[in-house]
């Protein structure tokens, strides 16, 4: 007897795992994969280079999110909207890719006159890292862009190889190859470089895989205007930009704001010790991702016993791994840092902290899958703002006299802030107890 699974993979006398379990794994297989290449680059970078690399790297992830402007998400609305007919199809795609062009030019251009002003005034080598990393922004709001296109189509393991398997192994690879015809050692500008090599090639092989897709589609048309995909877009996506766009600031502006206020190597020692920590989320990317198809349906039926208990064993599954995970940061961070290299040892306390962020964010459970999945987008968006202001308070006033401990300080406090936040907004919204506890909500505003 075969079932249908998400993502169109059938399950066949349970031989064949589910899609969302596939996809749940290949999330995993990506945030362990962009841990493996801050580990390469630290390995033949020195400290203050990779500080630098870090803090670029952080910048271009974070402006490929409003580069991209919703597009993303939208891109999985209006594609599965046209339901396969190829012109339609072809239009939104057309459409939101022409908007993702037009956001690059904004931010990554921005970045590169930003570069090339470094430039005139003589700072040559931080200019052209600056220029790189600025021209890396368009292939990386390509690939979210064609990532959400190729799910609309249903083609959801295609979509995640991209980000998850091809954009770091290339990273790694052209890291390796550039370090062994340079003596084994990169400075800053050539790690650039090779990140941008390496992101435009991924770039490349995801709107490859797309236009495979796109030739097998039939070509007629029910009249799908730009118009009518443009209002669309307008309508479904603004709070999800403004939570994507939150969420890329609560993760990437502390390693920025840590190598400008203070300095390059302390931001290479805290860079290490973030992505270090964000290996306790490990399970709750997986819970998150496959609870996210059945947590719409679920709402939708007014199932709220259901979805409680879905959300309670993710978020109990999502904190036993991040409690073992914490425990052991506690008791060997200086231990487990050393795997980038003996100085990042100085990086223990901020692990800790984190650590602490970390913990409260994964007891919190799918908290954030929630709200999106169940139309609360705007009450998510908001209590993520109020967020990201307070971190970025923060980070102003802690940096100058702690250093990297300020900063995990400022990002520990707004994790739990944004996440013990969104719990009562769900508890009290759509009566669920998004936390490992489970408690059963009778009555929900």
């Amino acid at each position: 007897m075969s079932v249908d699974m998400p993502g169109g993979i059938a399950r066949a006398g349970g031989r064949r795992p589910p899609a969302s379990v596939i996809a749940a794994a290949m999330r995993v297989g990506g945030v362990l994969g962009n841990f493996v290449v801050l580990v390469v680059f630290a390995r033949i970078m020195e400290l203050a280079s990779f500080g630098a690399l870090s803090a670029l790297i952080a910048l271009a992830a974070f402006l490929s999110v409003p580069a991209v402007r919703g597009s993303d998400q939208s891109a999985i609305r209006l594609v599965a909207i046209a339901d396969g007919k190829g012109d339609e199809t072809r239009a939104a795609i057309q459409f939101l890719r022409r908007r993702t062009y037009v956001g690059s030019l904004v931010f990554g251009g921005g970045m590169m006159l930003v570069g090339a002003v470094l430039g005139l005034y003589g700072e040559a080598q931080e200019a052209t890292a600056v220029i790189a990393t600025g021209a890396t922004v368009a292939p990386l709001a390509l690939i979210r862009v064609t990532e959400g296109s190729l799910r609309g189509t249903g083609g959801v393991l295609s979509a995640l190889v991209s980000t998850n398997v091809l954009l770091p192994s290339a990273t790694i690879v052209m890291a390796l190859v550039w370090a062994l015809a340079s003596g084994w050692h990169l400075d800053t500008i050539e790690a650039a470089l090779a990140r941008l090599i390496a992101s435009v090639a991924t770039a490349a092989t995801a709107l490859g895989i797309l236009a495979f897709r796109m030739r097998q589609l039939p070509s007629h048309s029910f009249g799908l205007s730009t118009h009518k995909i443009a209002r669309d877009h307008g309508r479904a996506t603004f709070w999800l930009m403004v939570v994507g766009v939150s969420n890329a600031a609560l993760t990437q502006l502390d390693v920025v704001a840590l190598a400008l206020i203070g300095s390059a190597a302390d931001a290479g020692l805290y860079s290490a010790a973030s992505r270090l920590a964000i290996s306790m989320n490990i399970a709750l990317v997986a819970v998150n991702f496959a609870l996210a198809p059945a947590a719409a349906p679920l709402f939708g039926r007014q199932d709220i016993e259901g979805l409680q208990r879905a959300v309670t064993r993710a978020a109990r599954l999502a904190t036993l791994f991040a409690g073992g995970l914490a425990l052991a940061m506690a008791l060997a961070a200086p231990l487990l840092l050393s795997i980038f290299g003996p100085e990042f040892s100085d990086a223990a306390t901020p692990l800790r902290i984190l650590a602490i962020g970390y913990l409260v964010s994964a007891f919190c459970g799918p908290v954030g899958t929630v709200l999106n999945m169940t139309s609360a987008q705007r009450s998510s968006g908001v209590v993520m703002l109020v967020a990201v202001a307070v971190d970025i308070l923060l980070l102003i006033l802690l940096i100058p006299p702690l250093g990297a401990t300020g900063a995990a300080i400022s990002t520990a406090s707004s994790m739990v802030i944004w996440n013990v936040s969104m719990a009562v907004v769900a508890r009290r919204r759509l009566g669920v107890d998004a936390t490992a506890i489970g408690w059963r909500v009778k009555d929900a505003r």
